[in-house]
């Protein structure tokens, strides 16, 4: 078989033939070819070199390519530095309060009651009246016997009372001295009478009846003697008696006039009344017994987990929202930490384990209460018992990093990657705290100024060549 021979004009006539005949196909197959080419280099390739791809770190992914030719990774950078890191932390609590008992003290009628259960007091207000009539009595007896007592003492001072009758050393010392003057006499005239006798000029028995004289005289003085002296010792203990008699009275006086005060009841406390306990016209029949529950003091106690015993200080501020308020939160500030872990929620003491939400292991809730104390601004409105939650908001300075810098985190671990020498990278375990606003704490593994990789590092490996870029 021959075929006709064919000049290069010829089949340049052939083809141009074909290309007319066959045009609409020849189009398909170029469109078909631009389009294949743009997926490869727009999808494919990009797929291809991008970490999240699946065949990135295989055995013939792009990675290992790059180690292979010797290309660094590129990657973004940030500092380890000191920040303050934020952290709100939930509690469910209610509304509590201190309870403050106000006794009625005086046993005698009840007059009047000036409060009504709920209602807001405030300190001194009055709350009740009390029948003061008998006490007014004693308080006036209690004058008068102070006005007795003071009227004694000035009788005991100028010593016309009858009972101070042989306490009177001035009449004593008046007796002494008239006693001394009669003995120096009868001593002179002793000594006459002596140098009589010796001269025989005088009988002896007239010289021994004055000496038995002189010897009463000399008695007399001793007994006035001792009388002076007892009743010097004698009126001053009893002038110190009278003075006594006035402060026993003054103290009675008090006394009274302090128990009078207790006929009037007055509110020691801003607060609410809860209960009032005591009616008009009944009689108090045992003293000290409560007339009045009020309730003062309201905090809000939340039951906290015990993760965030550390995270929590006094002064932390804090918002309250409760149920009877909703949408309305109550400005508030961490007024205690009581650090004691229990089976709590808030409520009674768990008897059952909860089943946290994701995860269907039992688990025992372990709180610990913080008390909040609310803004007094906000107070009104809020009634003891009220349930709802907290939101504490925990802030202190430690250091961190951008969150992306932290991979495979969990149970407060992670890696993060830092620049070594020759910008090779080296992977570093590190304990994690809390995170805010884009920035995860570092408790353990980093230092400050420490440089870490913040993106495309999902892939690299320990000893990684990099290239940095913003």
């Amino acid at each position: 078989m021959k075929f006709p021979s064919l000049t290069k004009k010829s089949l340049l006539e052939a083809l141009l033939r074909f290309a007319k005949e066959n045009l609409w196909i020849i189009a398909c197959l170029a469109i078909t070819i631009a389009v294949c080419v743009a997926l490869f280099w727009s999808v494919v390739v990009p797929s291809y070199q991008s970490p999240i791809n699946r065949t990135y770190t295989s055995g013939f992914g792009y990675a290992k390519l790059k180690r292979q030719m010797g290309s660094p990774f590129e990657v973004a950078t940030a500092t380890v530095e000191s920040r303050r890191i934020q952290k709100a932390i939930l509690g469910e609590g209610f509304v509590s309060s201190q309870t403050v008992l106000v006794p009625v003290i005086p046993m005698d009628r009840i007059l009047s009651v000036h409060v009504e259960e709920g209602q807001h007091i405030k300190k001194g207000d009055l709350l009740a009246v009390i029948d003061s009539r008998k006490a007014d009595i004693k308080l006036k007896s209690a004058q008068l016997a102070l006005r007795t007592a003071e009227a004694e003492l000035e009788r005991v001072l100028i010593g016309s009372a009858y009972v101070l009758a042989q306490e009177r050393p001035e009449a004593d010392q008046i007796e002494v001295d008239a006693v001394n003057r009669d003995l120096e006499l009868l001593k002179s005239k002793e000594a006459i009478y002596a140098e009589l006798v010796a001269n025989g000029a005088f009988p002896k028995i007239k010289l021994l009846d004055l000496q038995r004289q002189i010897a009463e005289v000399e008695k007399r003085l001793k007994e006035g003697e001792f009388y002076l002296g007892m009743s010097t010792k004698g009126q001053e203990k009893s002038r110190t008696i009278a003075r006594n008699a006035i402060e026993d009275a003054q103290n009675a006086l008090t006394q009274r006039e302090l128990e009078l005060e207790n006929y009037r009841i007055y509110a020691p406390i801003d607060g609410i009344v809860e209960r009032v306990l005591i009616q008009p016209g009944e009689y108090n029949q045992d003293s000290g017994k409560p007339a009045f529950v009020l309730i003062a003091d309201m905090w809000f106690e939340a039951h906290v987990d015990q993760s965030a015993l550390t995270m929590i200080q006094e002064g932390n501020q804090a918002r309250i929202h409760l149920e009877a308020y909703a949408g309305a939160p109550f400005k508030a500030h961490v007024s205690k930490i009581i650090p004691i872990v229990s089976y709590s929620l808030g409520g009674p003491e768990t008897n059952r384990p909860i089943r946290p939400s994701g995860t269907g292991a039992p688990e025992w809730p372990a709180t610990f209460k913080v008390r909040l104390a609310i803004d007094p601004t906000e107070r009104r409105g809020i009634a003891p018992g009220l349930t709802g939650f907290a939101r504490i908001t925990s802030t202190r300075t430690t250091l961190a990093v951008p969150t992306p810098a932290i991979l495979s985190r969990s149970s407060g671990s992670g890696y993060a990657y830092t620049i070594g020498e020759e910008n090779h990278v080296t992977k570093l375990l590190i304990s994690r705290g809390v995170t805010d606003n884009g920035w995860t704490e570092v408790v353990e593994g980093l230092q400050e100024g420490q440089t870490v990789i913040i993106s495309g590092h999902e892939t690299l490996q320990e000893g990684d060549a990099i290239e940095v870029v913003q």
